[in-house]
């Protein structure tokens, strides 16, 4: 796909290099990236507002004290832990980083997680989810979080903007009130966020793979790609540089922290390869479960030498 993708990027201002991590592989193209998916914080500004934080916490810590506030008033959090898609990995994986925590080394050849940064970010997570979570958040697939939003359950949770598309068409009152911002920094005074990356290969078996490249050509040309993504109000952000500025991104200046997410933006996999080892960390949640069993009374270290047993495991 190097043809395709070189192409559309010297056509539109450059890629941004995380993505690269991705699609290139071996100095090739083995895919063209689309746009990402952008998971922040959503929370009812309102609620914050009362419990006196007029502005969202910039640090983990002080998200803490905010959500201790919060649950008392009757507005937990709702961070998911579950086995689900997007939602569990763009909180806990950004969190752990900020911890100065990678889970592998640069080279994909080390298991990097059996640290003392890692034990006090399992530490931190096993805080946040007694004192300021709603409680079933352990297990929630992506579904649950919207819903409990949107029903007023909870006061914050990680995600797209999903939430805040569907109560401006449904609950118009909450609409008003929901907004979004980037993840707080951790002691390592660094914030992060995890990309949601859609990216589109060419099966080199099919009938006319050439057909297929073509159509993808067509679909990332400006006169195609930037009326679909505004079609979606920015729901998509693309990895294009040309992207960064354009008008479409003040319509709803509430949706501006997705934009954002690119530059503070990381694979799960990084620093290492996104591989198909890696591919299999994320299936089987072993990151996810080292947080969610200490939520649920599983030792610091029991949990973290777990997950570094299966990720030896996997890795070889």
């Amino acid at each position: 796909m190097s043809d395709v993708a070189e192409a559309v990027g010297k056509e539109q201002g450059g890629w941004y290099d995380e993505i690269k991590a991705l699609s290139v592989d071996n100095g090739k193209w083995k895919s063209v990236p689309q746009a990402n998916i952008g998971q922040c914080m959503v929370y009812r500004k309102d609620w914050f507002d009362e419990a006196g934080f007029k502005h969202f916490p910039e640090t983990w810590d002080e998200f803490l004290e905010a959500g201790i506030k919060l649950k008392a008033k009757g507005h937990p959090y709702g961070m998911s832990m579950g086995h689900g898609f997007a939602d569990n990995y763009s909180w806990l994986y950004p969190l752990l980083w900020s911890y100065g925590v990678t889970v592998m080394d640069k080279a994909g050849k080390k298991v990097a997680l059996d640290t003392n940064e890692t034990a006090k970010a399992v530490d931190y997570v096993r805080r946040l989810y007694k004192q300021a979570c709603i409680d079933d958040c352990v297990g929630w697939l992506d579904p649950h979080n919207n819903k409990a939003f949107l029903t007023s359950q909870i006061s914050c949770t990680n995600n797209a903007y999903s939430i805040m598309v569907s109560a401006k068409r449904d609950l118009p009152e909450m609409g008003k009130v929901i907004d979004h911002a980037l993840n707080p920094k951790g002691p390592n005074g660094q914030r992060y966020h995890s990309l949601v990356p859609v990216t589109h290969g060419v099966f080199a078996y099919g009938p006319d793979p050439q057909a297929a490249k073509d159509f993808l050509r067509w679909t990332m040309d400006p006169k195609q790609f930037r009326p679909w993504i505004a079609s979606g109000d920015m729901y998509f952000a693309p990895y294009l540089h040309a992207y960064d500025k354009i008008p479409e991104w003040d319509i709803e200046p509430r949706v501006k922290p997705y934009h954002q997410v690119l530059e503070t933006g990381k694979l799960t996999s990084w620093p290492a390869p996104a591989n198909r080892a890696h591919g299999t960390v994320i299936n089987r949640w072993v990151v996810i479960d080292m947080f969610s069993k200490a939520c649920l009374g599983a030792p610091t270290k029991t949990v973290i030498a777990e997950a570094v047993a299966q990720l030896k495991s996997i890795y070889g």
